[in-house]
C-alpha cells in the first residue's frame, strides 16, 4: 500500500450544485454568477482542505524513514531486498 496514494484519494473537488449553478463553488468551474467568479475566492472549503492535506504529505515525505514492522518502512511500503 502507497500512503501517498491514499492521501490523495481524500482530496476534494470543488462544489458543484447540479440543480442550480448559482449556489456551485465559484472555483469550481461550474459556477454561473460572473460576479462571483471574478471576485471571490474557494466558497465550498475544498482549497483549505487541500492546503491541509498537502502540508501532510509534505511532512510525511521529509521524515526520515524508521523501520516500523518487518520488511516496511515507516509508510508501509514493502521494502524490497
Amino acid at each position: 500500500m502507497d500512503i501517498f496514494a491514499e492521501l490523495e484519494k481524500l482530496r476534494k473537488k470543488h462544489y458543484v450544485n447540479d440543480e442550480d449553478c448559482w449556489f456551485s463553488c465559484p472555483k469550481s468551474g461550474e459556477c454561473c454568477d460572473e460576479w462571483m467568479i471574478e471576485h471571490s475566492e474557494c466558497r465550498c472549503g475544498a482549497d483549505e482542505h487541500n492546503e491541509t492535506l498537502d502540508g501532510i504529505i509534505e511532512w510525511l515525505k521529509s521524515s526520515q524513514p524508521i523501520s516500523v514492522g518487518k520488511g516496511y518502512d515507516n509508510f508501509w511500503r514493502k521494502i524490497e531486498k
